[in-house]
């Protein structure tokens, strides 16, 4: 599964930011719950948002009129 995300977000620029966007969140999600800094729920509560802030402005971007 991680191999098919991986060549769909190289496929499209917008998407490809978004799958980058994706894994800095999730590392630093990762980084904050093992350092203290978040528990692991506000950690990927807050991943969730950045990356659903990104991705939205990614479809806006590649949106068909």
């Amino acid at each position: 599964m991680c191999i098919d995300a991986l060549n769909w977000t190289h496929s499209c620029t917008e998407m490809s930011l978004v799958g980058l966007t994706y894994w800095n969140e999730m590392h630093a999600a990762t980084e904050a719950a093992l350092y203290g800094k978040m528990t692991p729920k506000e950690a990927l509560e807050q991943c969730r948002i950045r990356v659903q802030q990104a991705l939205d402005e990614a479809w806006e971007l590649v949106k068909v009129k």
